[in-house]
C-alpha cells in the first residue's frame, strides 16, 4: 500500500522527515532502525516489529514487501523476521515463563499461547519432549477470548503466583490455583501477538523471528529448527 501526503522538509543525516512522517503516522511510537534499502533513495523504517518504507523526505511511504525479482527473494523477510525475534526476545526477559533445558539449549523459542486452548495444553503436555531435544520454552500469552476472559485470569493467576512453572503446568492440566494479581505484561503480550501476526495459538516464534503456526510434536519442531 501506498501513502502519499506528508509536504516534509527532510534533512538526510538524521532522516528528521522520516520521523516526523513515523510520529504523525504512529503515535507515541519509536523508531528503532532507519536504513537504505536495495532501492536507491528508498529507506527501511522498522518500529518495533513493523517494516516500512519511506522516501528520503518522508512524503512517501510503502506498507508491504519489497522482492528483488531477478534473484527471486523476498528482501523483506529477513528484515521482519529479525525485527519479530527482538520484540519477542525483549517480551520474553519482560514478562515471559521459561522452561530450560538441563543443560545448555541448542535452540529456544517462544510460545504464544492460551491457557484453555486444546493443542496448547497438547504442547504443554510434551514439554519434557522438546526439553530432552535441546528447545528451551519460552511462554508469552495470547488469550484468544480477549482481556476480559476466564483465559486471561488464569494468565495473570499463573504468573503472579510464586512458582508460574508450576502454576502453569497445573492450569495447563485442568487444574485450578489461587487467584492472585500483581504487575504483568499479559495485556502486551496479546497486543505483541496481534502485531507480529500471530491469528491462533499456539503459534511458534524462533530466535530467528519464523513463526510455525501451530502446534508441533518435539521431533517435528526439531527437524524444523535444524533446517
Amino acid at each position: 500500500m501506498l501513502v502519499s501526503g506528508f509536504s516534509i522538509a527532510s534533512k538526510a543525516d538524521d532522516y528528521s522527515g522520516i520521523k516526523k512522517s513515523i510520529s504523525t503516522i504512529l503515535p507515541g511510537k519509536k523508531v528503532d532502525v532507519i536504513s537504505p534499502s536495495p532501492v536507491d533513495g528508498v529507506y527501511e523504517v522498522v518500529v518495533g516489529a513493523r517494516l516500512l518504507y519511506f522516501s528520503e523526505n518522508g512524503q512517501f511511504m510503502l506498507d508491504g514487501d519489497l522482492f528483488d525479482i531477478t534473484e527471486r527473494k523476498d528482501l523483506s523477510a529477513p528484515v521482519r523476521e529479525n525485527a519479530r525475534a527482538k520484540v519477542v526476545t525483549d517480551a520474553v526477559a519482560k514478562g515471559g515463563i521459561t522452561y530450560k533445558t538441563k543443560d545448555e539449549p541448542k535452540y529456544k523459542v517462544t510460545v504464544f499461547t492460551d491457557i484453555d486452548c486444546g493443542y496448547c495444553r497438547k504442547l504443554h503436555n510434551d514439554m519434557d519432549g522438546y526439553l530432552n531435544h535441546g528447545i528451551e520454552v519460552s511462554y508469552l500469552f495470547m488469550p484468544r477470548a480477549g482481556l476480559q476472559s476466564n483465559s486471561f485470569r488464569k494468565a495473570v493467576s499463573a504468573v503472579c503466583a510464586d512458582d508460574p512453572n508450576k502454576a502453569l503446568t497445573e492450569l495447563k492440566n485442568g487444574k485450578t490455583v489461587a487467584d492472585k494479581s500483581c504487575d504483568n505484561k499479559i495485556a502486551d503480550q496479546y497486543n505483541l501477538a496481534r502485531e507480529i501476526g500471530i491469528r491462533g495459538t499456539p503459534g511458534i516464534i524462533t530466535e530467528e523471528g519464523k513463526i510455525f503456526p501451530g502446534y508441533l510434536p518435539p521431533d517435528t519442531l526439531l527437524q524444523r529448527l535444524k533446517k
